[in-house]
């Protein structure tokens, strides 16, 4: 019976893979039914060009274990793209697993992807059932989009020249209690300040039903520890705002998000903040941040000396202001008067050095 099952799975994967990707109107795309009866996600890897560069499936039954056994397919590595699912330090192309619960994570692997836009299709069988709902992470893009168990889903995943976006744990796929959130997160933002802190920001429009919050931070996006607890102050259907401040943040990139926990016990998360290095660029530090008024200051620190250029954009990535600095002194501090026609809101700014390297900073601007 064991061997009967591994060897279905294996050529439903096949079948599965080729029939349905290739054409969008396949009868499992349209109605959402898996070829052998077994709730499944499929997951496919789309190259720029259109052509199928690598799958893998998850399928769920209650005779599976979540443990990697017979049941699951190891997968073989090709010298083109690879994506496959990673259980308990093994690369599967096939998972075999409990059926779907909250808390449950499917861990994507990808490798040898080059510079392009690929499209990831995760598409869904017979798993309209199932209690929970889907959340794919970015942990390069900083993204969290919601994937339907009802239809086929279509994300674009954008790989460049930074080693970061070729990262092989870049995709995971979360799975959360379904139904309504008790709170609504409009918002988070992770800025450095100038006493080697990072502030935590937060905005909720709907307090009704929360007992209070948690701050929980990363050093890869994966794996969080809190921070502290926050009580809610609002309670109503208004909400607010909420700042945390972390006195003591990694030295390299740190991400950040908001636990919720709801007076029925029921636990919901905000999206993900993440924030580099506290300096703009070697021995340069600005404050404050966020800024009241309309006045930064930049301190240089055993800083080169020569002339220095400083943009500031929105978020549209229109610039709103921009402005030489000529550092004559290697301890130099340059009070940046921004004049009255920038706005209340979030801004990137840009510090350029003599050298033509070009650093940026997050800045709020209240």
């Amino acid at each position: 019976m064991k061997k009967h099952l591994h060897i279905l799975v294996c050529i439903s994967f096949i079948l599965f893979s080729q029939n349905s990707i290739a054409n969008d109107n396949s009868p499992l795309s349209k109605k959402n039914q898996s070829p052998n009866g077994f709730q499944m996600l499929s997951s496919f890897l789309i190259t720029a060009s259109g052509n199928l560069a690598d799958g893998n499936r998850v399928v769920f039954a209650p005779q599976f274990s979540n443990a990697v056994d017979g049941y699951d397919a190891m997968k073989m590595t090709n010298p083109g793209e690879n994506f496959g699912l990673f259980r308990d330090n093994k690369l599967l192309a096939v998972e075999a697993r409990q059926p779907l619960k909250a808390g449950d994570t499917i861990y994507y692997r990808m490798s040898n992807t080059v510079d392009q836009t690929y499209q990831l299709v995760i598409v869904p069988g017979d798993l309209d059932g199932a209690p929970v709902k889907g959340t794919l992470i970015d942990r390069y893009a900083n993204t969290r989009t919601e994937i339907s168990l009802l239809d086929t889903n279509k994300v674009n995943i954008g790989v460049t020249s930074d080693p970061d976006s070729k990262a092989n744990n870049r995709l995971m796929l979360v799975f959360s209690q379904a139904g309504p959130l008790p709170i609504k997160f409009s918002g988070i933002n992770a800025v450095n300040e100038a006493n080697k802190c990072v502030s935590i920001n937060w905005t909720v429009e709907d307090e009704t039903g929360t007992d209070h919050y948690e701050v929980e931070r990363s050093s890869d996006g994966v794996y969080y520890k809190a921070l502290n607890a926050v009580n809610t102050k609002y309670k109503n259907l208004q909400g607010g705002i909420y700042s945390y401040r972390d006195l003591t943040p990694l030295k390299s990139v740190n991400f950040y998000r908001i636990k919720s926990y709801g007076t029925d016990g029921k636990v919901f998360y905000s999206n993900i903040a993440k924030t580099t290095l506290l300096q703009i660029t070697t021995g340069v530090t600005i404050f404050p941040n966020p800024v009241k008024g309309n006045t930064i200051k930049l301190q240089f620190n055993q800083a080169d000396k020569g002339m220095y250029r400083v943009m500031i954009a929105n978020t549209m990535g229109q610039q709103v202001l921009k402005s030489s600095i000529n550092v004559n002194e290697s301890n130099y501090l340059y009070n940046l008067n921004m004049g009255n026609s920038i706005i209340p809101g979030n801004y990137i700014l840009s510090l350029i050095d003599q050298s033509g390297s070009i650093t940026t900073q997050s800045l709020i601007v209240q």
